[in-house]
């Protein structure tokens, strides 16, 4: 910062000049004060007075050719000269003259080894940044400026007409000046912290219109944004108020440099917002790609669906359409708002993208089975769905069914669910079954709203001969009520869920059925099944290490088996539970009074792996069976023929106890106890010739 001389130094370099007394010349400062409404302070109103009357406030002999140092500068000097190194360029911005007529005005900073200054440059002299091609870092020698009192009562300088900026400076050692920090090229992928001195090249993807809006204080403001992308993404960047002018002076496609950008968050997406000493220029693509060798330059790093996280952003998807929504408009304190959705989907799952607004025109092209190429958008968490959801913001770009390489279309392959993997509610899944029981209608029911519906059901199984049912409402019953037995086909878009009574697949407006005529083509479910389970969808997890929600993949040993089994009767057209009535007739929900039923049985065990805890894990219906080796009816039999519920685990027990196993389970939280539980989905006997003897010697004598 310049030196300023105090308001008593003034005082005294009047009184030395003027031949004035003290009291005489503090009387004047304080009028001079009141003339101005005491809009200066007593140090600005002695300034002013000592120019009025013409009093030298520094030596004048050497100042205009001889370099002074910056924090020697003081408002009354003639002109001066100094030298310094650029720290901050500033953008030109639009003035008034004194006569009215429009002028310019720029500023640039610069730094010596004393301090710190601003220059500015009056109308044709901020041409002169362009003339010499000044950049940050620069050694300057600035001749006939003018110190003037600037911004917040600090000293400046102010270059008119005559002022000569000179960036050929000899007889000096540039080691002198103080170092500044030169911006360099970032990467937009790189981008992760807030920062006021970022600098970036890249293409212009996306350029919007002017906005214009209303600040608090009845000012008109304007803003615009343009989307840059390099070579590791793309970000938005914002302009304001006259600002607005140098993003409006280039076009799309073309590449361009950005510098001294602010970064911030914006809707958990990071932007770039334009300063009052950014800059933007043109670029070559050329120096572009020097940037890096480790991406190309091109199209943005797309994530596979479940690789988003809530924390994930910047997000760009490739994406193949399953489901279109319908458009919902909802009130805000600003009007009414509109939202339309779509799930897409690729080789790893299915995702919403929301649309917001203006952004719904989008959906207005979009078709089922459309590819989808969309870029920069922002994830939130749907506290409804209970899902992470992406949604299309200012900065995001759509495009529809662009042209693919053979890398891009291996993202669109949508993967075919198990029935084992249905745990929980999902919103559109692809299934492939084979029909193995005719379809059922049931007689037309009257739901809440007053209205009546129609439904047919009709039994599948999947590759892994789990069965379940597809249920089909009203209009969409047309789809099933051709299907014959042993008919394979391909279920698209349908909801899918699992209750008590096992998988639930219901058809929807937006849903399809496929018939699978190639039995080898059928072969290869069992080929999609294998890779799927071979997948992470099961993770492998320590008992210790489990929570609620997570499927895993676990190897222990039996340890106990809980004596009492749970056995129900089930309906054979649809799996579910059959309720007895005090008649004793088995009533089923679906479809009435029914004489033929299957039992079914539930085992509770307890699992030891060696880590630091146990855990209850329950096998359902088949694979209750399996565990036990007989059915659920023979074991109901033999607690029946013994009088006793633990008969038939006292039979078996000696078997299966410290017997190890793998098992695919999905966790869960018992709602009685409170204690995480697995629910196995799959399982499998492990030698136990190669386990340890670890276990097998904590239960020796059980």
């Amino acid at each position: 910062m310049s030196k300023q001389l105090t308001a008593e130094e003034v005082i005294e370099r009047i009184v030395q000049h003027t031949g004035k007394t003290y009291d005489e010349v503090k009387d004047l400062v304080t009028k001079t004060r009141e003339s101005l409404n005491n809009f200066v302070n007593e140090q600005g109103a002695a300034y002013l007075l000592a120019n009025n009357l013409e009093v030298p406030l520094v030596d004048n002999s050497t100042r205009s050719s001889q370099a002074i140092p910056i924090n020697e500068v003081v408002e009354g000097m003639g002109p001066i000269t100094i030298i310094g190194r650029i720290s901050k360029i500033y953008n030109t911005r639009h003035s008034v003259r004194k006569d009215h007529t429009p002028g310019q005005v720029r500023r640039l900073e610069l730094v010596d080894s004393t301090g710190k200054i601003n220059v500015t440059l009056w109308n044709e002299k901020t041409k002169v940044v362009e003339e010499l091609g000044l950049e940050v870092g620069r050694i300057v020698r600035i001749s006939n400026a003018e110190p003037r009192m600037g911004l917040n009562d600090e000293i400046e300088l102010s270059l008119g007409s005559r002022a000569i900026v000179d960036d050929n400076v000899i007889g000096i050692d540039e080691t002198d000046f103080p170092t500044v920090e030169v911006p360099k090229l970032m990467l937009i992928g790189d981008i992760n912290k807030e920062q006021n001195n970022i600098t970036i090249a890249g293409k212009i993807i996306k350029r919007n219109g002017i906005t214009e809006f209303e600040r608090n204080d009845g000012t008109i403001g304007k803003v615009t944004n343009i989307v840059i992308k390099d070579t590791s993404g793309q970000i938005r960047v914002t302009f304001w108020d006259s600002d607005v002018n140098y993003a409006l002076a280039f076009d799309e496609g073309q590449v361009v440099k950005l510098t001294n950008l602010k970064s911030y968050v914006n809707n958990n997406v990071w932007e770039l917002s334009f300063q009052s000493y950014s800059s933007i220029s043109p670029y070559s693509s050329e120096e572009l790609d020097e940037l890096t060798t480790d991406y190309q330059f091109g199209d943005a790093e797309f994530k596979l669906i479940k690789e988003i996280t809530e924390e994930t952003k910047n997000v760009s998807v490739l994406g193949r359409v399953v489901s279109i929504q319908d458009s919902r408009t909802f009130m805000t304190e600003k009007g009414e708002g509109k939202i339309q959705s779509v799930i897409l989907g690729d080789k790893s799952g299915l995702i919403s993208v929301n649309f917001w607004g203006d952004d719904v025109k989008y959906v207005e092209s979009i078709q089922i089975d459309d590819i989808l190429k969309i870029t920069n958008t922002y994830t939130r968490y749907n506290d409804y769905s209970q899902r992470v959801e992406l949604n299309v913001g200012r900065s995001s770009t759509v495009e529809i069914n662009p042209q693919l390489d053979d890398q891009a279309k291996e993202f669109l392959e949508v993967p075919y669910v198990l029935f084992e993997d249905i745990t929980e509610n999902l919103p559109a899944v692809f299934i492939r079954t084979k029909v193995v029981g005719e379809p059922i209608e049931r007689t037309t029911i009257r739901k809440t709203d007053g209205t009546e519906a129609k439904v047919v059901n009709i039994e599948v199984m999947d590759e892994n001969g789990e069965t379940g049912r597809i249920a089909a409402w009203d209009d969409d019953i047309s789809l099933i009520n051709d299907l014959n037995v042993d008919d394979t086909i391909e279920v698209r878009l349908a909801r899918a869920k699992r209750d008590e009574f096992g998988v639930s697949i219901t058809l929807g407006r937006n849903s399809k059925i496929v018939p699978i005529t190639d039995f080898d083509e059928t072969n290869t479910l069992l080929q999609t099944a294998d890779k799927l389970k071979q997948s992470e969808i099961y993770e492998k997890v320590e008992l210790d290490k489990i929570e609620p929600n997570m499927n895993v993949f676990v190897e222990a040993t039996i340890v106990k088996i809980f004596p009492r089994v749970a056995f129900y009767d089930s309906c054979n057209q649809c799996q579910r539970k059959a309720m007895r009535e005090e008649t004793g007739e088995l009533i089923c929900k679906e479809h009435g009074n029914i004489a033929n039923t299957r039992k079914r049985m539930i085992l509770t065990v307890t699992l030891d792996d060696n880590s630091s805890a146990t855990m209850k894990a329950k096998f359902f219906n088949d694979l209750a069976e399996e565990l036990i080796g007989m059915s659920a009816a023979e074991a109901y039999e033999i607690n029946e023929r013994i009088g006793e519920d633990g008969a038939v685990i006292e039979q078996v027990k000696s078997i299966i106890l410290l017997k190890p196993l793998w098992a695919k389970a999905k966790a869960t939280k018992d709602n009685v106890s409170g204690e995480t539980v697995l629910d196995i989905r799959r399982f499998g006997w492990l030698d136990p010739h190669k386990k340890t003897d670890e276990i097998l010697s904590r239960y020796k004598g059980i």
